[in-house]
């Protein structure tokens, strides 16, 4: 019997793209997907990575308990909360990472399915973005990281079936595909394959479309530099690299379990940049990670102010019980690693203000993306940098802007 289903997704983009699956594969059994307040059954993909996100979810889940409607729980709370989940709703369904099928069988009562020949009118033309999980799970143990625990040892999907994914999802439309996982480098360790090789595959397919490809760390990145940068050599890849350094100080980095050192997130920024110069660098930093100094957190920023990544994305550290990190002493108080955070994110904006300024005159090539307020379009430059036209645009076609104006965030353009 066909049912109408609402599906939330938060957090990382692989939550968003196992989500996106759950939604075809219903919509391809004959369920509509709906909002909440229309739905006879809910589905939420969760997102625990911080203490406030875990807090957020559990209320999500509890105003959707009180509908008194099934709920089904995803994503990583599904794997390591089981018990705070039920506290506040005891009936729930969960759905491990990974197990997309159980949808069907839990609440839509139909048995596991291959997924192919999936309906092509069924996913919603609103977006022109496609993810597709390239695999689950990470190779590392990260001393602070509850991601995991929840998502398990590598797990990497067959080149055949990323490459059947991203062909679908072309002839269904989509121009942007994000290649994703925890850690797209390791992609393939587990199977005798590479991030180069599913590169390779995926850009050889026919077609006008850009691939994202998702963050690498820098451990398992290293080994296949060469050839995945040789792999962006297709017009078909965007410039973007997104490797987290996490600290600018070695003994942190050994603390956190990362296995790398400063000059290898260095090595790595100017080998990608010496062969893509005009390219986007994106990477996380960490404030107030036990037992973090004054001068280890101003390693930090120098090392942001030497390699001036184009995006930084800052993170005040966050307990999560299970890891190492939860039973390190030596805690950095709440104010200061805020404090640390607003510094950062200061030094982030001066510096994408200054490199999106630089640009200012330059003639970019674009890929229109999204609508954004009335009458204007998003488009991304091949190193995937936002830039707004002020015309209201068909969203997947090429064309060249002029950029005319920079804030920090995004460039501005006029059609050139």
């Amino acid at each position: 019997m066909a049912m109408r289903i609402s599906v939330e997704a938060y957090g990382c983009t692989l939550n968003q793209g196992e989500s996106r699956i759950m939604e075809e594969l219903l919509e391809n059994k004959g369920h509509e997907i709906v909002s909440p307040k229309e739905a006879e059954a809910s589905l939420i993909m969760t997102c625990c990575v911080i203490d406030s996100t875990e807090r957020r979810m559990l209320k999500r889940i509890g105003d959707l308990e009180a509908r008194k409607k099934p709920v089904l729980v995803g994503g990583c709370m599904a794997s390591i909360m089981k018990e705070k989940v039920r506290n506040i709703a005891p009936d729930a369904v969960f759905v491990s990472p990974g197990d997309v099928n159980k949808v069907l069988r839990e609440v839509a009562g139909t048995a596991e399915i291959e997924r192919e020949g999936i309906d092509e009118n069924a996913i919603s033309r609103d977006s022109i973005d496609a993810i597709v999980p390239i695999g689950q799970g990470c190779t590392e143990q990260c001393s602070y990281c509850i991601t995991r625990l929840a998502r398990g040892s590598l797990k990497s999907y067959s080149e055949d079936n990323i490459e059947n994914m991203v062909s679908r999802r072309l002839k269904e439309g989509y121009k942007e595909i994000r290649l994703t996982s925890q850690d797209t480098a390791a992609y393939g360790q587990d199977i005798g394959s590479s991030l180069p090789n599913v590169l390779n595959k995926v850009t050889s397919l026919q077609g006008d479309f850009k691939v994202r490809v998702g963050m690498a760390n820098i451990t398992n990145l290293l080994p296949i530099l060469r050839e995945t940068l040789d792999s962006y050599e297709s017009e078909k890849i965007y410039k973007f690299l997104h490797v987290p350094v996490q600290s600018g100080d070695d003994r942190m980095l050994s603390k956190m379990n990362r296995r790398y050192a400063v000059d290898d997130f260095i090595s790595v920024v100017s080998t990608f940049r010496s062969q893509y110069p005009d390219s986007t660098i994106s990477t996380d930093i960490i404030t107030g990670f036990p037992g973090e100094t004054e001068e280890q957190f101003r390693a930090s920023l120098r090392l942001m102010e030497e390699t001036q990544p184009e995006i930084i994305n800052v993170t005040r550290f966050s307990p999560r019980e299970g890891t190492a990190a939860f039973e390190m002493d030596e805690k950095v108080p709440g104010w200061k690693s805020k404090e640390r955070s607003r510094e950062l994110t200061k030094l982030r904006s001066e510096i994408s203000l200054k490199k999106n300024s630089s640009l200012i005159g330059s003639v970019l090539n674009v890929m229109t993306t999204e609508h954004v307020k009335s009458g204007t379009t998003m488009g991304r430059t091949s190193s995937y940098r936002p830039i707004v036209l002020p015309e209201a645009l068909p969203l997947g076609i090429f064309c060249d802007a002029k950029v005319v104006s920079a804030r920090d965030a995004y460039l501005i353009g006029e059609l050139a």
